[in-house]
């Protein structure tokens, strides 16, 4: 099976509307109802991320997860009500007000190192840790969570999880710090992780993504978006039909990359190495300098 990774677009939510399935409980009916649309509006807007793993052989998506940065208003709020967090964030879009930042504000938000993600949906189809494929999965969800937020200077990580994901929250050391009766007589917690709580804690993939380093090179937002789609193995023809470039656009961005890092970096790029190892050489160094893809 060929797993693909990438950002969910629009038309992807009517596809992935089974994998939502599990967190229905969480939302009121009227919300639930209405929430297709407004996923798609979200992310016409770019106010949310929904990542996906796609089986390229079935040609289904097999996992689906969704996060956002919140505003600091409408998070202290959110927990004085003590009526969750995924629900109250929909149900204040739906009504016209502001919970997800724009990528102008999550940019100014970065440099203060004042990010509040939320996490939403996101349950694999076998949540059984005792079960190798659910692990796998579990493995890959993992993953898909560190690309896209990992580099970010992150403050809080906030996710309301159902009994079926409590135990994986805890393992991975989120904290529970609410919970609410929602539907179907389940309950709802809702885990939080600090930048504090990183620096005293054991090593964990959300302690990992709460420090980083700042950005060196001072990527464009066009140059950020092919850096991303190459790290997620997408040829240069690829790139030009997604992001509606020309080829040769698309070539010319890369040629302000490496000038850039050639400038801030002489020696991280071999002058020796032909074209195909200097790609792998920046790519490579990219997937371990997160940062340098984040608005900043």
């Amino acid at each position: 099976m060929q797993i693909r990774l990438r950002r969910a677009k629009p038309e992807d939510i009517s596809r992935a509307r089974k994998l939502l399935e599990p967190d229905r409980p969480l939302f009121p009916p009227d919300t639930w109802a209405s929430l297709p649309n407004l996923l798609e509006d979200l992310l016409d807007r770019e106010r949310i991320l929904l990542c996906l793993l796609e089986d390229m052989d079935a040609g289904r998506i097999v996992f689906i997860g969704g996060s956002g940065f919140v505003t600091p208003d409408f998070l202290n709020q959110a927990i004085e009500n003590a009526a969750g967090l995924v629900a109250p964030a929909f149900n204040a879009e739906l009504r016209g007000r502001t919970t997800f930042l724009n990528h102008k504000h999550v940019a100014e938000a970065n440099r203060r190192g004042d990010l509040c993600l939320l996490n939403f949906f996101g349950v694999p189809p076998r949540p059984d840790l005792e079960d190798h494929s659910a692990l796998e999965t579990l493995g890959n969800m993992t993953d898909a969570w560190n690309f896209f937020h990992k580099g970010f200077s992150l403050r809080e990580i906030w996710y309301e999880a159902l009994p079926v994901m409590r135990e994986f929250m805890l393992r991975i050391g989120m904290r529970p710090c609410q919970e609410r009766p929602v539907a179907d007589g389940q309950i709802g917690t809702l885990f939080r992780f600090t930048r504090e709580q990183a620096l005293e804690t054991t090593p964990s993939w959300p302690a990992s993504a709460m420090i980083c380093p700042r950005p060196r090179f001072g990527f464009t937002r066009g140059e950020q978006q092919l850096l991303e789609y190459a790290l997620l193995d997408h040829s240069d023809r690829e790139v030009s039909c997604q992001l509606q470039l020309s080829a040769e656009a698309v070539k010319k961005r890369w040629r302000f990359i490496y000038r850039k890092i050639s400038r801030v970096d002489p020696t991280l790029l071999r002058p020796d190495l032909n074209g195909a190892d200097q790609r792998r050489a920046l790519l490579q160094f990219m997937r371990s300098s997160l940062q340098e893809l984040r608005p900043y």
